[in-house]
């Protein structure tokens, strides 16, 4: 029969195609079928994996997936996480970022001043508090702003002070206050940024933080942090606020079976929550979803604030899911899950042995269940 995926285990030539390879297949067949296919009478193609020795480490070297930044004491990428998470040399909060933004930190400062017992005193010292008791607070932050406005960074000490660093706890409380306010915004540190674990362990395992090994003794928490480079960021926002702040794609863990459709789609409480058919794969999903946003004309709320949320909503869905493939991704390159597809050509001769005649082979394919069903793919188009 010409053209025929032959099961390898009825295979005769099977083993003995394996023993005349030229290039070594990859220990991974141990748990994959070697794909052997009848061209003619005498000519067979034999289909396998061999580990990729020189891959490529696609988080250096590929656009739109990111990078890892680490914390490992051998690492050297300690600013750059440092930076993503707004954080100092010492790994602790940078405060001083605060600074980079004098109107947040005003805000916090003035509310902060007013309540502080010691610039209090210094209102009722260096000016005219009113007698009765309940405008008190609206005085002191009147002072407050006002002693900003004239000290805060400038050289008119209209107060014979200094400036607001007087009042240390004032500021201390201030810088705090300002530096949540714009990391939660986004306005410091990298807003895309997930937080990452490491479990090592006979190999190394990246993931999101608490999504992945847990181990008391061989996990570091937060190891590591994933950031989008400006690819994957455009992705994030395009996916996040155009897809995702609908609804989602979801993937059905644990099927069993012949179960091969474990993605669908489902849109949130504001938009009916309706959930979608399964599908075999997310993009399949994913277009699904987008279709069904298009068809049904959904919009977002016109208010600025409410849009805004659904918005943040869609991008931290995006990052979660475009982080934790980029991590796999990683993961593969680490543990030297890289692999070629290789496509070998033998020649049956009278004594019923196969030749090698020649081999294909096309490198970088990460992880070998993406790289086994590209081979299949490859013999299955083959029919020469």
């Amino acid at each position: 029969m010409q053209n025929q995926i032959v099961q390898s285990n009825d295979s005769d030539l099977k083993d003995m195609m394996e023993e005349r390879l030229d290039i070594s297949a990859s220990p991974i067949m141990n748990y994959h079928d070697g794909i052997v296919k009848k061209i003619s009478a005498t000519k067979y193609l034999y289909g396998y994996l061999a580990d990729d020795q020189d891959a490529e480490n696609p988080l250096e070297e590929w656009d739109g997936v990111g990078r890892v930044y680490t914390a490992h004491r051998f690492g050297q990428t300690h600013g750059e996480m440092q930076e993503a998470l707004a954080l100092d040399s010492d790994w602790e909060p940078d405060y001083e970022l605060s600074h980079d933004f004098p109107d947040v930190l005003k805000t916090h400062w003035v509310k902060a001043a007013a309540e502080d017992s010691d610039f209090q005193q210094w209102c009722h010292e260096n000016g005219r508090p009113p007698e009765d008791s309940e405008k008190l607070p609206s005085y002191y932050l009147n002072k407050a702003r006002r002693f900003w406005r004239d000290t805060g960074g400038s050289d008119n000490y209209l107060y014979n002070a200094d400036d607001v660093w007087d009042f240390e706890a004032v500021m201390g409380t201030a810088e705090k206050a300002a530096y949540k306010e714009l990391l939660e915004a986004g306005k410091i540190g990298d807003p895309d940024r997930a937080v990452l674990d490491c479990y090592e362990h006979s190999g190394v395992a990246w993931s999101l933080s608490g999504g992945g090994m847990q181990c008391r003794w061989d996990t570091a928490n937060g190891a590591g942090v994933w950031v989008p480079d400006e690819s994957a960021r455009e992705e994030i926002h395009r996916r996040g606020d155009e897809v995702y702040a609908f609804g989602q794609v979801v993937e059905v863990s644990g099927l069993i079976g012949g179960n091969r459709k474990p993605f669908f789609f489902k849109l949130d409480e504001e938009y009916g929550g309706v959930e979608s058919l399964r599908f075999e794969t997310w993009y399949e999903a994913y277009e699904a979803l987008q279709s069904h946003i298009a068809h049904n004309k959904l919009r977002l709320p016109r208010k600025k604030a409410e849009r805004a949320a659904l918005q943040v909503r869609g991008r931290e869905r995006a990052v979660k899911e475009i982080a934790q493939n980029c991590v796999e991704l990683y993961n593969d390159y680490l543990n030297g899950r890289v692999f070629g597809i290789v496509v070998a050509t033998f020649e049956v001769n009278d004594e019923g042995e196969p030749e090698l005649q020649d081999d294909d082979a096309v490198w970088g394919f990460y992880g070998d269940d993406d790289a086994y069903d590209s081979l299949k793919q490859e013999i299955e188009a083959r029919d020469d």
